[in-house]
């Protein structure tokens, strides 16, 4: 018998900044995302080993939220600002990461979102 896992290799999110969910369905920030595999697990979060003085290991993770984002979110949609009266759409990682500090919440939101979907067990009643 093969062993099967239902899944899907592309998402979406949209999330809760600034009361987006309570927002018409077209007018919501949507934002798509590519599911990881393993490679990009271990790519994403790599594992280093210290040795203290007595000569035990010691693993730490290393975890940099903005590379987590620019590798698996693929398109922005319905986000953006008005700076100076001029209205800048945010389309992608790094218009989002060049955004003005409030979107820090969003971008915090999105990072948990991604980091849980990295680090999901499979349900064993599959």
């Amino acid at each position: 018998m093969i062993v099967t896992i239902e899944a899907s290799l592309t998402g979406t999110f949209v999330p809760e900044f600034m009361g987006n969910k309570d927002l018409p369905t077209a007018e919501q920030i949507k934002v798509t995302h590519k599911r990881p595999s393993i490679t990009t697990k271990e790519k994403l979060f790599p594992r280093q080993f210290n040795f203290d003085q007595s000569g035990q290991a010691q693993m730490s993770i290393t975890v940099d939220r903005k590379k987590l984002i620019e590798e698996l979110v693929t398109k922005i949609e319905n986000c953006g600002y008005i700076a100076d009266g001029i209205e800048i759409p945010i389309r992608t990682v790094k218009q989002l990461f060049d955004a003005p500090v409030e979107f820090d919440t969003l971008i915090e939101e999105l990072y948990t979102h991604l980091n849980e979907i990295v680090n999901a067990k499979a349900d064993e009643k599959n």
